[in-house]
């Protein structure tokens, strides 16, 4: 499993540490390792997301909020929706 640290992120997506904190601040996104503060490839997608979100759309903290909520539920649903089809082909 691949790690990112804060220096990985402002090298692959130019985002400074201190947007990176505020993220994690807002619980926008959270380290898999909380301790040396790494994150993984879906933390940093969900970053890249973030940033597009943020740079597209010029969106605040709260819409911010409330679209990767529904993008988060989306994904569960479809989690969902993949061990049900399963399920039935047994």
């Amino acid at each position: 499993m691949i790690h990112y640290s804060l220096i990985d992120i402002y090298e692959e997506l130019g985002l400074e540490s201190v947007v990176v904190n505020q993220w994690v601040e807002w619980r926008l996104i959270t380290p898999m390792d909380k301790i040396n503060f790494l994150f993984d490839q879906e933390d940093l997608e969900r970053m890249r997301l973030i940033q597009s979100l943020i740079v597209t759309h010029d969106l605040n903290y709260e819409s911010l909020e409330i679209i990767l909520h529904l993008i988060d539920q989306i994904h569960s649903l479809q989690d969902e929706i993949k061990r049900i089809s399963a399920k039935l082909k047994e």
